[in-house]
């Protein structure tokens, strides 16, 4: 729906489907950039060839042979946000994330990642669970609120070790199965000498943010502009390196007592060659393309991994593995048939594809403009436009392209959308805070363009015609912007009425298939009209749908496409909307379809996804735990007396309801903390020392009954002490 600028230089940058491959045979699937576009949070190798990132909606990407290809493997948990993963061999790991509800989960994998299971349906963590482990039944669970849980049954159960009040515990380190280290944001540094069941504190004030040892002796901790050493296995913490930046240190790794690597929160990577005592700043930014959890990974002093980047120089150089024609917002894409199409983006380039985006050329390109919106009459003519009053079109299939500038005012000028009916009338619509909006119209193709309406607000965005007469405008109006409005016109633009006007909402996105028959989206809601916009209804209102476009093809399908990767499909008319699974969290900017099978989507990060299948996929279906209890059990509350907050762990064979239920002494009720359907597996619930209404209950014995299904009940007894 967007556009942008100026011409200087025809360029050429080709990107070919040859090393990725999606094992998940989902409905979407990943064109640019490649091997996927989600942000990745996480990272873990286990030798020189296997390696796993997380990512966003339920992803992870792998190599088995170092880099050389990728596998995009869809979990199954498709709102699962990893942030921590962990591989004992090729074949055993786990992983740790967030969903959109809040719940964090613990997932587990025997075949590389192939097909993963739940372990840990729930556990409180604000940001950042950290997740590793020793062996196949020894790990520790690190979470964003401060807690340590530990497993001595591979995952199949977790028990509190460490109840910390706040904080993000960010490194998690094993010596063996019974001695751990743990550091992080917020909290003490700590250490286990019975497999994290109990922790000690350090009391000599470290404050630090990870923890990492390359042998059973030397250790390190990242703190603020200087690390901290240990020589003799964390018994003494020495302070005798010196300072190097004034930025605090994010992540270290070491490859012997020598050689290491720390990332700084705002001055880069630094290296050191003699333990510590002196760094070189080896990069003077962050690492590039790489969010989260694990920096870094060497297997030689030179080779090694730093984020999603590849180094064979002990990272003075990164080769960054992602490819593709452009990493910035992709706002605009529309495709003639199965093989052309093309996409403009935030970075002034316009790209096309004869292979139905297996591989992109750009055509054009002029950074200093935004392009913002793309429409495609046919395999020659093509327009663009953008910020700055950018108009950009091509005759002859963007061999050659000519720009225009038309500006409303001095300032930012930018067009929104363009849209033509033949090769010679076009309209053009835009509009900024200092000029309010304006609509252009061409009659010869482009060369000339005159203004049809400019009065202030509304901004208008969006603009759909079905023949040279007969068009609708969508935009947003009022003084602080909120306001809808859609027009009409049935002469081509020569006047425009309004058919909705300072709605308390506004419009993003017009489609219409013939002139009775359209749509228009905002915010979280659908507006549809079949009597070309004298009357419209709303046909949906949905908070958590954020349409940011959308598409129909005929008067029943039709899908939308809008923030956190989401599209929703109709065969209805849009009466009823499915959500489908695209495999990432990129805010989706458009949207194009072809026909009921053959579609594209295209957003933040140069996201372009495609579909052959209309969209639809099965990836929705969750594995059930691997965890199989031998019986329903009611396990002891810990920690048990307790201050603030206490948890209850069961086993349950089957699905079924769960109602858990907390009762003082006289047997009156004090709180039902859970009442839900719940898979089979291991399962824990928190009470919080609360009543139904929130307020604290005073210390004592309390007792808590678990029912399960219509006859089995467990009971328990806890001690809150104030």
């Amino acid at each position: 729906m967007k556009n942008k600028k100026k011409c200087t230089v025809v360029l050429i940058f080709i990107v070919t489907l040859f090393f990725s491959h999606d094992i998940s045979a989902q409905g979407w699937e990943w064109q640019n950039p490649l091997p996927i576009g989600n942000r990745i949070n996480c990272m873990d190798f286990v030798d020189s060839l296997n390696g796993w990132y997380g990512c966003g909606a339920g992803t992870i990407i792998h190599t088995p042979n170092g880099g050389d290809t990728w596998d995009i493997i869809t979990t199954g948990f498709n709102n699962l946000y990893i942030e921590s993963i962990d591989f004992i061999d090729t074949d055993k790991g786990w992983a740790a994330g967030r969903e959109d509800n809040g719940n964090s989960r613990v997932i587990h994998t025997t075949d590389g990642g192939v097909t993963w299971m739940l372990q840990l349906s729930s556990f409180k963590s604000s940001t950042n669970p950290w997740i590793r482990f020793k062996d196949n039944n020894h790990g520790c669970l690190g979470t964003g609120s401060g807690e340590i849980y530990y497993t001595t049954d591979g995952g199949c159960h977790w028990t509190l070790g460490w109840q910390g009040r706040s904080g993000i515990v960010r490194s998690i380190v094993f010596m063996d199965t019974t001695h751990i280290w743990a550091e992080g944001e917020g909290i003490p540094l700590l250490y286990s000498e019975d497999g994290g069941r109990s922790w000690t504190a350090d009391t000599t004030g470290i404050l630090g943010t990870r923890v990492f040892f390359s042998d059973s002796l030397h250790g390190w901790i990242t703190s603020r502009k200087r690390m901290i050493r240990t020589i003799d296995s964390g018994k003494t913490w020495l302070y005798d390196l010196p300072e190097f930046t004034e930025a605090v240190l994010t992540d270290v790794f070491f490859f012997d007592t020598l050689t290491g690597w720390v990332t700084t929160s705002s001055d880069g990577i630094f290296r050191t060659l003699d333990g510590g005592y002196t760094w070189e700043r080896i990069i003077s930014r962050g690492i590039p393309d790489f969010f989260g959890n694990g920096a870094h990974v060497f297997f030689t002093p030179q080779s090694g991994w730093m984020g999603f980047n590849r180094t064979w120089d002990g990272g003075k150089t990164l080769h960054n593995q992602r490819k593709g024609f452009t990493k910035h917002t992709i706002s605009g894409i529309d495709f003639i048939d199965s093989n052309i199409g093309w996409a403009v983006g935030w970075d002034g380039s316009i790209a096309k594809t004869t292979d139905g985006g297996k591989s992109w050329h750009v055509q054009w390109n002029n950074p200093e403009h935004r392009l913002n919106g793309v429409f495609v009459l046919d395999e020659n003519y093509v327009w663009a436009v953008g910020w700055g009053g950018l108009i950009v079109y091509t005759r002859d299939g963007g061999i050659n392209w000519k720009q225009k500038i038309i500006k409303m005012s001095e300032l930012k000028n930018p067009h929104w959308a363009v849209t033509f009916v033949n090769r010679f009338d076009g309209w053009i619509v835009g509009g900024y805070d200092d000029v309010g909006g304006w609509v252009l119209h061409t009659a010869d193709g482009g060369e000339t363009w005159e203004a049809q309406m400019q009065e202030g607000l509304p901004i208008w965005v969006d603009v759909a015609f079905t023949d040279r007469n007969t068009g609708w405008l969508v935009g947003e109006g009022g003084s602080d912007y909120t306001k809808g409005a859609i027009y009409h016109t049935v002469d081509g633009g020569n006047t425009w009425m309004p058919q909705l006007d300072n709605q308390t909402r506004n419009f993003r996105a017009v489609c219409f298939i013939d002139v009775s028959t359209g749509w228009i989206c905002g915010r979280d809601w659908i507006y549809h009209t079949s009597d070309g916009g004298e009357n419209w209804e709303v046909q949906i209102e949905n908070e958590y749908m954020f349409p940011w476009d959308l598409c129909f093809i005929d008067e029943n399908t039709g899908w939308t496409c809008g923030l956190i990767g989401m599209v929703f499909h109709t065969t209805d008319g849009g009466a009823t909307w499915e959500k489908q699974y695209t495999g990432t969290t990129q805010l989706l900017h458009t949207i194009d379809f072809l026909d009921k099978n053959t579609g594209w989507v295209a957003g933040d990060y140069g996201s372009i996804l495609h579909t052959n299948t209309g969209g639809d996929t099965n990836a929705d279906v969750m594995f059930v735990s691997d965890c199989s209890p031998k019986g329903f059990e009611l396990h002891p509350n810990v920690p048990n007396p307790f201050n603030a907050r206490t948890t209850i762990s069961y086993d349950l064979t089957h699905n079924g309801p769960v109602e858990i239920t907390v009762y003082d002494v006289l047997g009156r009720q004090v709180s039902t903390i859970l009442d839900a359907i719940q898979p089979a597996g291991h399962h824990r619930a928190v009470w919080n020392g609360t009543d139904d209404r929130g307020r604290d209950v005073p210390s004592g014995m309390y007792l808590y009954r678990l029912k399960f299904g219509s006859g089995i009940e467990e009971k328990g007894k806890m001690m809150l002490i104030r």
